[in-house]
């Protein structure tokens, strides 16, 4: 069995120890730049490894504690599974502290440890008042149960009960799934002499191999991946949960921007509009307001955007509402990711949440069908949502792929969900509408069926495109084909190829009609292989008696503007049957001159028998084809 791997992240107040608590764990000094161990502050993230008793892979990010650098705690942050939340013991709660804890619980952590730091440097009765203190602060928190570990990291006392608790709480850590997208927020960007440009970061979902075809997104570069190291280790395959650095073939250092993500290829579209749901922290001191200019912080990401709330005009603290978020440059995000608002200016965190759509419209405020609908996703009734949404589209309907990319969901899982509702009609190219909508489709085909049935009374059946033609046209051909198979599953119509007819239609011939059948008919027979144009025929003629005939097999249409008897093209069948007993082929003069007729009726009937299959043509003459093969001709049988 594989080993776990999970993700630790650090919070807490600038020179309360995070990094040297890290180093006292692990050996490692996560401080890389001179600059930071000169000023004794962590200003970039820092990484490295801790093996636990139970096996457990922890991959530990060291975040900044200043104030300046909150953006690179909040790259360090997302993502992580565990919190070591430090404060010191010569200090206590500070301000640093306070935003912390707002932001890890904002990013949904929920899982931590509680290190109180620098014991070495207090007395007992000091201790004891921090340590009060400390658990008055943590009440309400997802920490107010947590353990607070006493740690000395230069005395190096009391960390085989941290360590031992660290891999306590990683037991209850759910694995993460290899089995989605892969996706990879880059926190640090750099070369290497030999092997090109590296990204690092942690991969939240899917996997990831050697030589598999990525994207960086939004900056919309392709390129492969040439090597690939997991937690400083050469390796064939990253997996979710895993500190990851990539080596790229090809790509420039410099073409990629802060904020930009390794995406599976194909599978995500950035976003300048998300539907969140906003929770406003219990600190905040203003009013969140409409169209407020703000900081969205969101994984590696940091842009600027405004945000719309739907169901009022302000945010007290404390307070969660629904809102769209609209940014000034595009995102890779998915359903569920946590982010992170703070005020524009002075930049202090005030909200954070949930992204429920990525890829909404631009919404209407107050609009009660949204509210319903984003509630439908933040409790994952993803089919109730697509159905409502289905709904508003009406006959348009929506695909379901666009969905799947709006909430991140593979095809197999939202075939999975789609089988459990039958709210929903899918054609076979992913077109769906609602249930209702199709129902109403039904009974409109059905009602110009029958209104066709009636100006066409001899008419046996109608032609599909007319049906078609006359129902809305935003609706999908896939959506359209599905009605007329549902309603002949159901007997309600009956289907003869391209055309169809109610189940119980008959056509009816009153005794006038039946004798202008009988005229058009015997005309015809005694026209022959001569035929005059139908407008040349020297009595009126009804073009729903002609089409009768022509579906009865009375007559038969060469092409347009030629129709000769069944009887004619009996004779002519019999012919060449006879013919081909005799010699393989037949030219054009031999035809022309056995039946007496000229060029301008042979050629179109020798087209007719090669499109119905009774000849086929090879250069300048005729052979048999397969419907005179076999088998001696008794009558006409061809098709429409």
């Amino acid at each position: 069995m594989a080993n776990k791997h999970i993700i630790i992240g650090t919070a807490g107040h600038i020179d309360h120890g995070k990094t040297a608590l890290i180093q006292a764990l692990t050996g490692v000094n996560t401080d890389r730049l001179q600059e930071e161990r000169d000023r004794g502050i962590s200003i970039v993230l820092g990484f490295t490894e801790l093996i636990l008793p139970s096996g457990t892979q922890a991959g530990i990010i060291d975040v900044p504690g200043h104030e300046k650098f909150v953006r690179n705690m909040l790259a360090g942050v997302a993502g992580v599974d565990l919190i070591l939340f430090v404060v010191a013991a010569d200090e206590g709660v500070m301000p640093q502290t306070v935003e912390h804890l707002e932001i890890v619980q904002l990013l949904g952590v929920r899982r931590g440890v509680v290190v109180l730091t620098k014991i070495d440097m207090v007395d007992e009765e000091w201790m004891e008042l921090v340590q009060e203190d400390l658990s008055d602060f943590l009440q309400g928190s997802f920490l107010q149960d947590a353990q607070i570990v006493h740690v000395s990291s230069t005395e190096k006392s009391g960390l085989d009960q941290l360590i031992s608790e660290i891999d306590r709480i990683a037991q209850h850590v759910p694995p993460k799934s290899s089995a989605g997208y892969a996706r990879l927020p880059i926190d640090r960007v750099f070369s290497v002499q030999g092997i090109g440009t590296v990204v690092t970061g942690t991969l939240w979902s899917g996997s990831i191999r050697t030589g598999d075809m990525i994207e960086i997104l939004p900056s919309n570069i392709r390129c492969k991946t040439r090597n690939i190291q997991v937690h400083d280790r050469d390796a064939t395959i990253a997996v979710a949960g895993q500190r990851t650095a990539l080596a790229l073939q090809g790509v420039d250092r410099d073409k990629i921007n802060g904020g930009d993500a390794v995406v599976e290829k194909g599978q995500f579209i950035p976003t300048y509009m998300i539907d969140v749901r906003l929770n406003a922290v219990k600190s905040l001191k203003n009013r969140i307001k409409q169209r407020q200019k703000v900081h969205f912080h969101q994984g590696t990401t940091s842009i600027l955007g405004n945000i719309t709330l739907f169901e009022q005009d302000e945010l007290i603290a404390g307070q969660n509402a629904l809102a769209q978020i609209r940014l000034e440059s595009p995102i890779v995000v998915a359903r569920g990711d946590r982010f992170v608002i703070r005020q524009y200016s002075p930049m202090i965190t005030i909200a954070g949440g949930e992204v429920l759509d990525v890829h909404p419209p631009k919404q209407k405020r107050f609009q009660k069908e949204i509210i319903k609908y984003l509630n439908l996703i933040e409790n994952k009734k993803y089919m109730n949502a697509m159905a409502l949404l289905a709904f508003k589209k009406k006959f348009r309907g929506i695909r379901l792929a666009e969905f799947g990319d709006r909430f991140t969901l593979n095809p197999s899982r939202l075939q999975e969900e789609l089988r459990q509702t039958d709210l929903l009609i899918v054609g076979e190219d992913g077109q769906a509408v609602h249930k209702k909508w199709f129902e109403e489709l039904q009974n409109l085909f059905l009602s110009h069926l029958k209104s066709y049935h009636k100006k066409r009374s001899l008419q046996a059946n109608a032609p599909l495109l007319e049906i078609r033609n006359a129902l809305p046209p935003e609706l999908p051909e896939s959506i359209f084909y599905l009605i007329p198979k549902e309603l002949s599953d159901d007997g309600l119509i009956k289907i003869d190829g391209s055309r169809v007819a109610i189940a119980d239609f008959q056509v009816v011939l009153s005794y006038e009609n039946r004798q202008k059948c009988d005229e058009l008919h015997s005309f015809y027979k005694q026209a022959g292989m001569t035929p005059p144009l139908i407008d040349q025929i020297p009595f009126q003629v009804d073009p729903e008696i002609v089409h009768y005939l022509i579906e009865k097999r009375e007559l038969v249409r060469i092409n347009r503007s030629m129709i000769i008897a069944r009887e004619t093209l009996d004779k002519i069948l019999r012919f060449l049957d006879n013919c081909f007993q005799q010699k393989d082929a037949i030219g054009v003069p031999d035809f022309r001159d056995q039946l007496g007729v000229s060029r301008k009726y042979s050629i179109p009937i020798l087209e007719f028998l090669d499109q119905e299959n009774y000849t086929r043509r090879e250069e300048n003459v005729r052979k048999k084809g397969i419907r005179l093969c076999g088998e001696r001709v008794r009558s006409a049988d061809y098709a429409d």
